[in-house]
């Protein structure tokens, strides 16, 4: 991770389309290690079906964090709670609190 080819990736992030990222292995091998260090389960429901991984920002300090992403900038969710996020607008409840994670939990059990 870092450069390939002598192009900054901070600075190839600005000029690439984010699906054309998302198919990129650059991502698919960060995804990979992600997931292998969250014990490949979501964060929300501890589910290990169809998992996604989320981006909970695009942005830091008013730079693209494409190919520059942190563990702490994403979040493995099933299919079902990463829908239901999105649905919801509940990424702010995406932190580390687990009284708000298990209350985030419980929410989106009750939503369909």
């Amino acid at each position: 991770m870092g450069e390939g080819g002598g192009l900054n990736y901070v600075i190839y992030a600005k000029m690439v389309n984010y699906n054309t990222y998302l198919q990129g292995n650059y991502w698919k091998e960060r995804r990979k290690i992600f997931r292998n260090k969250t014990w490949n389960r979501c964060y929300i429901c501890h589910s290990k079906k169809e998992l996604q991984t989320h981006h909970k920002r695009y942005i830091r300090n008013n730079i693209s964090i494409l190919f520059n992403e942190k563990h702490s900038d994403l979040r493995l969710l099933c299919k079902i709670c990463h829908f239901k996020l999105h649905k919801y607008k509940l990424e702010y409840m995406l932190i580390g609190n687990k009284i708000k994670r298990r209350w985030l939990r419980d929410y989106l059990k009750k939503l369909k």
